[in-house]
């Protein structure tokens, strides 16, 4: 029998492994020929993502990393205008 432990690890790395990369996004409704004919397609900068040219097939556009320069921008503008603490100042120093 697997304990918990392992169990709920495999599990974790099992769904990580079905996040849809960009080059299944590119193939599945037609816009490629093939898995790697979308390869190419991204590896040779031909798709977007928003406003972002994208040229990483393993690219998921689900993943929801940390946010961009300009969120973060916008997020301490915000912060300082709502009397909040300086702590981006302190954490330079």
């Amino acid at each position: 029998m697997v304990s918990s432990k392992i169990h709920n690890e495999l599990s974790w790395f099992l769904n990580l492994s079905r996040l849809p990369q960009l080059e299944t996004l590119v193939f599945e409704p037609g816009m490629a020929k093939s898995i790697h004919h979308a390869r190419v397609l991204i590896k040779q900068r031909h798709i977007m993502v928003g406003k972002q040219i994208v040229d990483v097939p393993s690219f998921s556009p689900l993943g929801g990393g940390r946010p961009g320069r300009e969120a973060q921008n916008l997020k301490a503008a915000s912060q300082k205008a709502s009397g909040g603490d300086d702590d981006e100042d302190k954490d330079d120093e």
